[in-house]
């Protein structure tokens, strides 16, 4: 009897060790969730908004300064290319301030703000006109001649910037013709993004005014110099942008409002580490847990730009490494049992 006691004992005993010993051992294996690094293509890309506007556009400029008399049109008007659109009268006073002769100028060939920007600063540098001249210039009087200034092309007027009895400069525009079913966007960028755009990138269009429709255009002109932009969140140094819109239809107008993605870079076979993945030592050192036949190997990488969604990997890891996502309860050479793997996307987009 004694011999049955002894032997159930030993039975006992031996069950209870196997147990323990397998809720210790289960209790060392960590649940863990990986994904596999795959190679990515990432576009990077700035948004902006602005106003859509005729392409084909000339801006009309009196020869100097003036006096407007009359003028015979107003926007929305359609006009063709000799007809006389507004008549000045006016004189420069002959005084000791008064301006030099100048070199002859085809204002009609002006045809943005910076552009007459850029012809008075030249005037200025070359001291064909000075700070004096352009006081005395700004108070012309009538002299009774008038002089009608007309249209150099067919269009519809877009803008028209002066009244009778306004004074009239000659760096700038009193009127604005448009023609042609073209159309752009004009974009006001911030300074801070500026550099990464370059004429010909391209871009996508899209507004509440034409919804459903998404345009594609491209960059055709940035400004060369930048001017200061009041907004609800204060004062901002900006670049006008042009956008050109590729064959745009009927819903798209000029005066609406529109929104631009404009690509930058195009990046391709890129590895991306989720933020969650990534971990770093007390001295800055960044790693990930990586699972290699079931259990978690700390690798030290590392890391370039950041993305949306997540890191970019330069150095440490390959394609098709099993990385583990929020690793907090992982530690090197900790037994892992790994309960699903979430795939990556294959093309992201980032915002410059």
């Amino acid at each position: 009897m004694k011999k049955y006691w002894a032997l159930f004992s030993v039975t006992v005993v031996a069950l209870l060790a196997v147990f323990a010993g397998g809720n210790y051992f289960k209790g060392q294996i960590v649940k863990v969730t990986t994904t596999t690094l795959a190679p990515i293509d990432v576009q990077e890309t700035i948004n902006c908004s602005g106003k859509v506007e005729t392409a084909t556009k000339k801006n009309i400029y009196v020869p100097v300064p003036s006096i407007t008399e009359e003028v015979y049109v107003e926007v929305g008007d359609w006009v063709e290319a000799g007809e006389t659109l507004l008549c000045v009268s006016g004189q420069v006073s002959d005084s000791e301030t008064a301006v030099p002769n100048l070199p002859d100028l085809d204002y009609s060939e002006i045809d943005s703000l910076e552009e007459a920007q850029q012809v008075y600063n030249d005037l200025l540098a070359s001291g064909a006109l000075t700070q004096n001249n352009v006081s005395s210039s700004q108070q012309p009087t009538s002299d009774g001649t008038l002089t009608a200034i007309t249209a150099p092309i067919n269009g519809v007027i877009t803008a028209i910037n002066v009244e009778p009895n306004d004074t009239a400069q000659e760096m700038e525009p009193v009127m604005v013709i448009s023609n042609g079913h073209a159309l752009q966007v004009s974009l006001s960028v911030n300074e801070s993004q500026i550099s990464a755009l370059e004429v010909g990138q391209k871009a996508m269009v899209t507004g509440s005014g034409f919804q459903g429709s998404t345009y594609t255009g491209t960059v055709k002109q940035i400004a060369d110099v930048a001017t200061q932009s009041v907004n609800t969140s204060g004062q901002e140094t900006v670049v006008r942008v042009v956008v050109a819109v590729d064959d745009p239809g009927e819903d798209i107008k000029p005066g609406f409002t529109a929104k631009c993605k404009i690509v930058t870079d195009n990046d391709t076979g890129l590895l991306v580490a989720p933020y969650e993945s990534v971990r770093a030592d007390s001295d800055g050192a960044e790693y990930v847990y990586v699972e290699q036949e079931g259990r978690a190997v700390k690798t030290y990488i590392t890391t370039g730009r950041e993305f949306e969604q997540g890191f970019e990997i330069t150095q440490g890891l390959d394609a098709g490494a099993k990385i583990i996502l929020s690793p907090d309860s992982v530690w090197d050479g900790a037994h892992v049992l790994n309960q699903g793997t979430v795939e990556q996307e294959s093309a992201v987009q980032s915002d410059v």
